[in-house]
């Protein structure tokens, strides 16, 4: 299911990439929450290789949540790996990423891999403020404990212990989408 999660995101991405596309919404204002990895392979393309962001316990502990050529996981341990990832034709093209009120867990997390990326901006409303991290502990009768043990950070180590808010906000979905394309229109021209 997580591969075919990612390749379904990367076929839509490559299957675009190959019009002649002024940038890129990434619509997360519904995106509720699931497994963060398969999300993360799935828009690599579009934010490229290296460090997404990380992951800080209790501890005061860090992970590196990374993405290398299909390769996705915390520092060196692999969590999910896409056979043929897409590589974009013209990389690095403005993105807006759309914010909601129902933007959760690991929406939150794919919200926070676009943050610090010189290219990308973020519209429409705070999130929940589910930003943690899940750990999964399988139990001595084989049952499974999913606890939160840790925050999240984005590219530049800033944590994330709440909502996240828009670098534009604004009051309704519509309007987000319409600031969004206005200001990808506006990057390309030079504004």
């Amino acid at each position: 299911v997580m591969a075919q999660y990612a390749d379904t995101l990367q076929n839509i991405i490559a299957r675009y990439d190959k019009s002649k596309i002024r940038g890129w919404i990434i619509d997360l204002s519904k995106n509720s929450g699931g497994n963060s990895f398969p999300m993360l392979a799935g828009i690599r393309p579009v934010i490229g290789d290296g460090i997404a962001g990380y992951s800080v316990s209790p501890d005061s502990s860090w992970k590196t949540r990374i993405y290398r050529d299909g390769w996705t996981g915390w520092d060196s341990t692999l969590v999910f790996q896409k056979k043929q990832p897409v590589h974009l034709s013209r990389p690095g093209l403005a993105v807006a990423v759309i914010y909601g009120k129902l933007t959760g867990s690991s929406g939150e997390v794919t919200a926070i891999n676009f943050i610090g990326l010189p290219f990308a901006r973020s519209f429409g409303e705070n999130t929940a403020g589910a930003n943690t991290r899940i750990d999964n502990f399988k139990l001595s009768d084989g049952a499974w404990l999913n606890l939160a043990a840790g925050y999240n950070a984005d590219r530049n180590k800033n944590i994330y212990t709440g909502s996240l808010v828009p670098d534009k906000a604004t009051d309704s979905y519509e309007q987000a989408m319409d600031e969004a394309g206005k200001w990808i229109l506006g990057r390309e021209e030079g504004e």
